[in-house]
């Protein structure tokens, strides 16, 4: 279940660890991985084999103090946003409930064969692409005109699902969350705007707790380095 810890280093990788990762990073539209460069993740990823060409590419290194980590590039397509014919959802989707991914889940088993699943349904080709850009602070913007090939359009954003979400623009779509906690919409008949602006109007202390969670973080980085500078001079002092 635990895809990346740490005594991977130590007792190899698996074939299933390496599809579950790069079924994951489809599926979540994962672009970059920082590995340690000694780790059999990074052969894994990136060695093609006789079947098939390897997912991730090597790109490059970032050297730190305390290791050596391998950038590694996703070489499948990237999408957050995808469109697919309504009447066949229920072969394509499930909506019942899962165990949520916690810490305290004894395993994420569900959550893999339902992402695997989903990573089957975009290399089939069964869910079509759309551009998908991000407006700042709060909207998404979903390109619609590929949905014309489509005689009943719905659309599956990877954007994880919370009712503030809203269509700003047009007021027919209703978005429900699948059991993967994305959002599926629900198109009405009827003229489609060329964009589809979906808006979340979270409440007014959002933003702040959202920077102060990154300041913290900035903050934590810091103290870091500070403390690693002074063990580095204790260790020349001695």
């Amino acid at each position: 279940d635990n895809l990346m810890k740490t005594d991977i280093s130590y007792t190899g990788v698996t074939a299933h660890q390496v599809k579950m990762i790069t079924d994951y990073s489809l599926v979540l539209g994962v672009e970059y991985l920082f590995i340690s460069n000694l780790s059999p993740l990074v052969s894994g990823l990136t060695i093609s084999n006789s079947s098939s060409e390897a997912d991730f590419e090597k790109v490059g290194e970032v050297n730190t103090d305390a290791d050596v980590y391998a950038v590694l590039r996703n070489r499948q397509p990237i999408a957050y946003a995808y469109a697919f014919e309504g009447e066949g959802k229920e072969n394509l989707f499930s909506f019942s409930e899962i165990p949520k991914p916690t810490l305290k889940a004894t395993s994420y088993k569900p959550w893999d064969e339902e992402v695997s699943r989903m990573a089957a349904l975009i290399r089939e080709g069964k869910l079509f692409p759309l551009p998908l850009s991000f407006e700042w602070p709060n909207k998404l913007a979903i390109s619609t005109e590929a949905l014309s090939a489509f005689h009943n359009p719905h659309i599956l954003i990877t954007q994880s699902y919370d009712k503030a979400w809203i269509a700003s623009n047009m007021s027919t779509i209703a978005i429900e969350p699948t059991n993967l906690r994305f959002m599926y919409l629900v198109l009405s008949e009827g003229l489609v705007p060329d964009r589809i602006h979906l808006e979340n109007n979270w409440p007014w202390w959002h933003w702040p707790i959202q920077s102060a969670g990154v300041v913290m973080v900035m903050l934590t980085a810091f103290g870091v380095l500070i403390s690693s500078s002074r063990k580095r001079s204790s260790a020349i002092d001695i």
